[in-house]
């Protein structure tokens, strides 16, 4: 795994935030779309020696696998997410996996989403304190607590939940959160409190 984390460290250092371009009528909020997280990824991870995939396993359960390779020596990280539609159409799968292919590389690299004012897209995101993958191997070899997934990921997930169960669930994964991230998933546990009592 060596040869991998030193190739995204660096890869790390080069790879700006993807720009939210795009809009959810739905709830009314930007997102930056999947094409925006490639842009800002891609080439910085390929510099590297990094290469990106993400592929749909069939079986048991339709999951999204997404794996970060460091091409010459074949390491690899997985991060595997079930696909669970509200529709079970070839549609509602679709969505489902542009909706998790954003989330789960955005996860991996430990990346957020900034504002297009003009200024932001053209400066490099802020430096990170480690990249996402360190600090999954920090907590496998018994670091430092590391929160399952990111806070857009959990953002989204509460804002798609369907029952109050799954919600309350997902709030308390956001207590596994740095305090300076908790905002944005409490105001949405209130919010979707509300619609699903």
């Amino acid at each position: 795994m060596n040869n991998l984390l030193k190739a995204l460290v660096s890869a790390q250092a080069e790879i700006t935030n993807p720009v939210k371009d795009s809009k959810n009528p739905h709830f009314k909020n930007n997102y930056a779309s999947l094409e925006s997280v490639l842009d800002a990824v891609t080439k910085p991870l390929n510099k590297h020696g990094l290469v990106l995939t993400q592929t749909i396993m069939p079986t048991p359960v339709v999951s999204l696998v997404t794996t970060l390779w460091h091409a010459e020596s074949g390491e690899h990280i997985d991060s595997i997410v079930p696909l669970n539609p509200a529709k079970t159409d070839p549609q509602g799968y679709a969505a489902a996996c542009t909706y998790y292919r954003r989330m789960t590389i955005k996860s991996l690299l430990g990346l957020a989403e900034v504002d297009d004012d003009g200024n932001e897209a053209s400066t490099p995101a802020p430096a990170r304190q480690q990249p996402r993958a360190v600090q999954q191997v920090i907590a496998k070899l018994g670091g430092e607590v590391v929160p399952e997934m990111d806070s857009a990921t959990l953002c989204g997930l509460m804002r798609e939940a369907k029952t109050l169960d799954e919600l309350n669930k997902l709030a308390e994964k956001a207590k596994l959160l740095p305090v300076s991230e908790r905002n944005e998933p409490r105001e949405i546990y209130t919010k979707r409190k509300g619609e699903l009592a």
